[in-house]
């Protein structure tokens, strides 16, 4: 049973998936505030207003040409000037030219873009990326282009970039990646649907989990957000609707449909793989109490894995769900959320389990000293149940961490964190027992 359980604990990382890039990315900057700012980009001068400074020059010349003409006898024949002819007081003035079809299209187009910057070392092991010699090889770029259709009808592109340290992961991303692609039609206020690729709506931290300047460390919790596309894009369908919109208790939910790219990675081996997820259904329900600041929620999805490290079947049946809690207040916060999955899985050469288990919790909290100088505190821990031998969860990863955030402005952030990890997180090392990484990041964050 003991190599048994080695190969769950070397599987179960792999199956995580690039955990490192959630791992190493759990160390980002408190603040709740969304600041992503748009700029609006003029067009050119229209070519009817350049068009009507020639007539009106034609005009003058014209007018200047008749008015000796309106002279009286007498005063042809005394040389007096006829008075200017009097103003019509009626007469309105020329309306402004309709903007030209260049300046509409620009109007209509606004940008935004993140920038999270670290430097990164561990102490004894390598663990997500991060190597015992220090990388400034960790970061994640974005770059998001909206445009208006019209009120209702929005494109959304956005393009990004992400590097892991030494991770072996980084071989399965190119330099830039297509992250989203969607169109959203707004039904009022209260709905929407997006197709293409989108967000996926997965907890509190997922759609904004590469936006350092809302985050209390580097990137959420590892063990909870796993670094890969899994919980990062869905391909396809998503309706989205609010209830009970401005009431005192009201409901936002969400449900989707589609499949993405799961990039996978054996820690131990440095084995890596292009998985896929298809025919996923889910939901995503948050509810907003009558204290602000207050919500809770969860959410279940259910799909089709293929191509994976420890693949069964062509397509092997998995699901995950989650539960939330959010209390955000002016000076202080506090976070939590749990998550649990399942799938077959070929643990070892010719093992293979029903059922592999995996569970992960966080705990979050932090407290603003000043309205720029934060502190926060992070416990994230997580565990496997291999479906076999002997029942009950075996620990996986203990993380907790300490960071402290200055703000010079919203959009302007920097933070310097410290993490203590036990388990089997390290990589490129067999993983036959549980060691101690204390691991350390310092980043800087930007929006625009």
């Amino acid at each position: 049973m003991a190599a048994v359980e080695r190969q769950c604990s070397s599987r179960i990382r792999s199956w995580r998936g690039a955990a490192l890039r959630s791992g190493c990315r759990h160390f980002a900057p408190a603040t709740t505030a969304a600041l992503a700012l748009a700029g609006t980009l003029a067009g050119a001068a229209p070519l009817a207003a350049q068009a009507g400074g020639g007539l009106q020059a034609v005009d003058s010349l014209l007018a200047a040409m008749a008015r000796p003409l309106a002279r009286t006898p007498d005063a042809l024949a005394t040389g007096e000037q006829a008075p200017p002819p009097a103003a019509d007081p009626a007469a309105a003035p020329a309306p402004a030219p309709p903007p030209s079809r260049a300046q509409s299209l620009l109007d209509r187009l606004s940008f935004h873009a993140y920038l999270n910057q670290a430097y990164a070392i561990s102490d004894h092991h390598q663990i997500f990326g991060i190597p015992t010699t220090g990388t400034t090889d960790y970061r994640t770029v974005g770059l998001q282009f909206r445009y208006a259709l019209s009120p209702s009808d929005t494109i959304v592109t956005q393009l990004s970039s992400f590097r892991f340290g030494q991770s072996p992961i980084n071989q399965l991303y190119s330099d830039v990646e297509l992250e989203l692609g969607f169109y959203e039609h707004q039904f009022g206020d209260t709905t929407a649907i997006k197709v293409g690729k989108l967000q996926l709506p997965l907890g509190i931290y997922n759609e904004i989990r590469d936006i350092g300047t809302l985050l209390p460390f580097y990137a959420p919790p590892s063990n909870m957000y796993l670094e890969t596309y899994a919980s990062r894009s869905l391909e396809g369908l998503m309706v989205s609707r609010s209830f009970a919109k401005g009431a005192a208790w009201s409901l936002d939910v969400d449900l989707y449909g589609g499949g993405w790219r799961r990039p996978e990675e054996n820690q131990a081996t440095g084995a890596v793989a292009n998985a896929r997820v298809e025919n996923a259904a889910g939901t995503e329900v948050w509810v907003n109490t009558p204290l602000s600041g207050v919500r809770f929620g969860g959410g279940y999805a259910h799909y089709d894995g293929e191509g994976g490290l420890g693949q069964v079947d062509r397509l092997d049946p998995q699901w995950i769900y989650h539960g939330s809690f959010d209390a955000t207040f002016e000076r202080w916060y506090f976070r939590s959320e749990i998550i649990e999955s399942g799938l077959p899985d070929r643990i070892a050469p010719g093992v293979v389990t029903p059922k592999l288990t995996y569970r992960a919790y966080y705990g979050q909290t932090g407290y603003n000293v000043t309205p720029r100088l934060s502190l926060n505190l992070q416990a994230d821990f997580s565990a496997y149940d291999a479906g076999i031998g002997v029942p009950g969860f075996t620990e996986l990863s203990n993380d907790y961490a300490a960071s402290v955030v200055y703000k010079f402005r919203p959009d302007l952030v920097a933070k310097i964190e410290g993490h203590r990890n036990r388990g089997s997180m390290v990589e490129l090392e067999p993983s036959n027992t549980k060691t101690h990484t204390n691991y350390g990041i310092a980043s800087l964050a930007v929006t625009f």
